[in-house]
């Protein structure tokens, strides 16, 4: 009797017994909720954005930091938190274009050497925040918000010429004499944007003083150019002739008057190009004139 009364009182009651299923369940729910997180799987979902969204929270450690690329049609842009920009800048034109793309209006709210917030118009909630980086040159998108309350624009002034001359570069290189007018009908139909003719002559003209410029560039190492040929091919013969004003020769030069060199011609005849003459001069009957 005693034996069977132990064995009673060692067997848990209902209740206990319920209580103790249920504490196993709750384990088990979290061990379930640990190991079937959504980002574990890739589960995205549009509901999760329509909130600000910020990279606060987490490890650290753990965090992935990508890369920004720039897409062809920037509407399609995905605005992802903790994207790495190269600097500030970088930032900036991502946001100008998305702009330009999605017919928005948008200006920078805050904009230092340390953080750049982009809101739209009034009555927009969509904004995106980036900083800089501790100890680095690179930004970070650190939050921003998706949804759009505002309607399309036709006229955006965060749309300057000097982005727009960086767009149309390779037009205006292929064709320098083009016409304003069809620069602005370009933007119109790109963009659906409206371009002023002050507008698109100010493009064109910073357009081409940056074709000009890298042409400068490249003449302004042609002596190096020249000293490479004389290092890879000996033997080879260069003459550079240059352009130099008459005030060149004076003891005293004018302090005001441009003394640089203007390039004119360049001979180059490789030593290869010699030996080969040599050998065919006197099938062509130059050695009868030497």
């Amino acid at each position: 009797m005693k034996d069977s009364q132990k064995m009673k009182q060692n067997v848990p009651t209902e209740r206990v017994q319920g209580e103790f299923n249920a504490s196993v369940n709750k384990e088990k729910e979290k061990v379930v909720a640990a190991g079937l997180r959504d980002e574990d799987y890739g589960y995205e979902s549009e509901e999760l954005w329509d909130v600000p969204v910020s990279d606060d929270e987490g490890d650290p450690s753990l965090r992935k930091y990508p890369l920004h690329k720039s897409l062809k049609n920037m509407k399609e842009y995905k605005w992802e938190v903790r994207t790495m920009y190269v600097d500030r800048n970088a930032f900036k034109e991502c946001v100008t274009s998305y702009v330009v793309h999605s017919d928005r209006r948008i200006w920078f709210s805050k904009c230092d050497s340390h953080r750049c917030k982009a809101i739209f118009q009034e009555g927009c909630k969509w904004f995106a925040y980036c900083h800089k980086m501790k100890r680095e040159d690179t930004w970070r998108l650190t939050s921003y918000y998706k949804k759009h309350t505002c309607s399309k624009a036709t006229k955006i002034g965060i749309m300057s010429s000097q982005w727009l001359s960086k767009d149309f570069i390779k037009k205006i290189c292929e064709n320098p004499k083009i016409k304003l007018r069809t620069l602005m009908r370009k933007a119109q139909s790109k963009w659906n944007v409206d371009l002023t003719k002050t507008t698109a002559a100010r493009v064109k003209q910073q357009a081409l003083e940056e074709i000009n410029g890298t042409y400068g560039e490249q003449y302004r190492r042609i002596q190096d150019y020249a000293a490479e040929l004389l290092r890879s091919n000996p033997g080879t013969t260069v003459r550079i002739q240059v352009e130099r004003p008459p005030e060149f020769q004076l003891e005293t030069p004018i302090p005001s008057k441009d003394m640089i060199p203007q390039f004119e011609r360049i001979y180059i005849c490789l030593d290869a190009c010699k030996m080969i003459f040599t050998v065919c001069r006197p099938m062509i009957g130059l050695e009868v004139f030497l």
